[in-house]
């Protein structure tokens, strides 16, 4: 049974009905939060990132000013750390992490199977993921770009030209190695990976594994 646990935590009314169910919650990391935060807007919301972040009070719509407003709201949002797991601290609940379900389908097969078991589920995964490549694709881009620059391996920005994918890359750059992307100096997107290195080092950032 599939229950919106939701802010009011739901799942313990469920559990004085069911008290012997196994209850498995949805949370989400630091590294998936922006999965949720476009998903809130969209879904949630019935809106859209320009009509909710808007940067009218800037006087500008350029592309750096909505970057810097997309990471802003990434990085200072109060649900950013609202529904993250707290499996150390209670366990009674089982938890799997959103990031869990997007990566590959393996691992997605693999991580539900350790709860409850099922049968393949590759074509209902494959059409979920497909419907859901606005949200997933973005933190995807990010995590690889940032492993790219972990290997200073150079590779081509400049086709990356959606202004949220490239904030959600500013955040995780703040996110791995506590650098905000000055928004002035960078008012124009990353050329290329080798341009974040360069940035790195000239805040005395050495490039290692976070």
């Amino acid at each position: 049974m599939l229950i919106d646990n939701g802010i009011n935590n739901e799942s313990s009314n469920f559990k004085i009905t069911f008290p012997n169910a196994t209850v498995i919650k949805i949370c989400y990391s630091t590294y998936s939060w922006p999965v949720i935060a476009r998903t809130m807007i969209e879904k949630a919301m019935a809106s859209t990132i320009e009509e909710q972040l808007t940067v009218d009070n800037w006087d500008t719509t350029d592309p750096w000013a909505r970057r810097e407003k997309y990471f802003l709201y990434l990085r200072d949002h109060p649900f950013r750390h609202a529904w993250q797991s707290k499996s150390k601290i209670v366990m009674e609940d089982t938890e799997l992490d959103i990031g869990e379900l997007y990566d590959e389908y393996d691992n997605c097969y693999s991580s539900i199977n350790g709860f409850a078991k099922t049968e393949d589920f590759y074509d209902l995964w494959k059409e979920w993921r497909k419907a859901n490549a606005r949200y997933i694709d973005p933190v995807k881009t990010a995590s690889n770009i940032l492993s790219l620059v972990l290997a200073k391996n150079s590779e081509d920005l400049t086709h990356i030209t959606d202004v949220w994918t490239q904030a959600v890359v500013y955040y995780y750059i703040w996110v791995w190695y506590n650098i905000e992307v000055p928004h002035n100096d960078y008012s124009n997107w990353f050329t290329n990976t080798a341009d974040i290195v360069k940035m790195l080092k000239e805040h005395g950032v050495g490039i290692d594994s976070n």
